[in-house]
């Protein structure tokens, strides 16, 4: 099997293997972010679609914004209310 992997790569171009592990990788993130949205067990609960997507959301809270992740999730409760995915 390996053998066979390495004669196939070896015929093609490296641009082309890059380009194609690319575009296989984005289509996995955009379908894991589609499932996160509305396939997810908590996709009905209301809250950020930025949050429930992905973890960029806290991390900028948390790191960009140093440590104010906790102040927001108190004005997401006032807004979405006591059940909150994110």
């Amino acid at each position: 099997m390996a053998a066979l992997i390495a004669e196939l790569l070896s015929r093609t171009s490296p641009v082309i293997v890059i380009s194609t592990s690319l575009l296989i990788w984005v289509i996995y993130l955009i379908g894991f972010v589609i499932y996160r949205l509305y396939f997810h067990p908590l996709a009905g609960f209301p809250g950020p679609k930025l949050a429930a997507a992905t973890a960029w959301y806290e991390f900028y809270f948390q790191y960009w914004l140093e440590g104010q992740y906790i102040f927001h999730t108190e004005k997401m409760v006032e807004r979405y209310g006591k059940r909150l995915r994110f």
